[in-house]
């Protein structure tokens, strides 16, 4: 699915950090846009074995209430390995899998609110705005 032999060091973040509560990474790409994604986000989009297993099986959701990112190391110059509150650490998430999520999240955004979303807050025109500046507009 994702090329992870592919050492573009184009595509490679220039900066990346956990947001002090842990429950976002933030990502400073080359080209100077950020990119944030939360744990939970990034918990059920991971690539490894039993991230696939619970999509498959529909149990995406994690056990804990609270989770949180922990620590991420580098992998090469492909990408990042990211553990979590729960304990889950083996999920490789190369740039190129960071940076279609991204541009996923973005295109969420154009779909229709959940049912029982209140579309007269406002909420719909901030987020166009945000987005355009090229963030997440999750948590923020």
């Amino acid at each position: 699915m994702f090329d992870t032999n592919t050492t573009n060091d184009a595509a490679r973040p220039r900066e990346i950090a956990i947001s002090e509560d842990g429950l976002e990474l933030q990502v400073l790409w080359p080209d100077n846009s950020q990119a944030r994604f939360t744990a939970l986000q990034l918990w059920q989009s991971c690539p490894s074995a039993a991230g696939r297993r619970r999509r498959i099986d529909g149990t995406n959701t994690p056990r804990v209430t609270d989770l949180r990112l922990t620590s991420f190391q580098s992998i090469g110059h492909y990408a990042i390995n990211i553990a979590f509150s729960d304990g889950h650490d083996r999920g490789v998430y190369p740039w190129s899998l960071l940076q279609s999520l991204t541009r996923q999240k973005q295109m969420d955004d154009f779909l229709l609110p959940p049912l029982g979303a209140d579309s007269r807050s406002g909420a719909a025109d901030k987020t166009t705005k945000i987005n355009q500046q090229g963030y997440d507009h999750a948590n923020g």
